[in-house]
């Protein structure tokens, strides 16, 4: 038997190791992955109007508004006929224009920081 034979032999049979053991390895990571990805965590949650409402303070002082601007007669609900709801939303979604706006500032005072 010649010496590249012999060479050829063992070349051949590390890298018959090296498939073996690749596979092995490729087939625990395959199902290591499965055994986690199957996994379902429960997760707390909170249910929570969104918008949130407006507060009786915020009710209280539209109310006010709409009578002293002369919107509805003194003895009438001034809410009536008023879509409470949208009022909260154009609130909340001035508000998270303002937070929005204001975010980057934060993150930024911290990097300088």
């Amino acid at each position: 038997m010649g010496i590249v034979r012999k060479v050829a032999i063992g070349v051949g049979g590390l890298l018959g190791l090296l498939v073996v053991v690749g596979g092995g390895a490729y087939v625990w990571a395959s199902s290591a992955t499965s055994t986690k990805l199957e996994t379902v965590r429960d997760v707390h949650r909170v249910d929570f109007p969104i918008p949130f409402p407006l507060t009786d303070d915020e009710v209280s002082a539209l109310r006010a508004e709409r009578v002293a601007n002369g919107i509805v007669a003194k003895g009438d609900d001034p809410l009536a006929g008023l879509d409470v709801n949208a009022i909260a939303t154009e609130r909340a979604a001035a508000a998270n224009g303002k937070v929005s706006r204001a975010t980057p500032h934060i993150f930024m005072s911290f990097i300088i920081a």
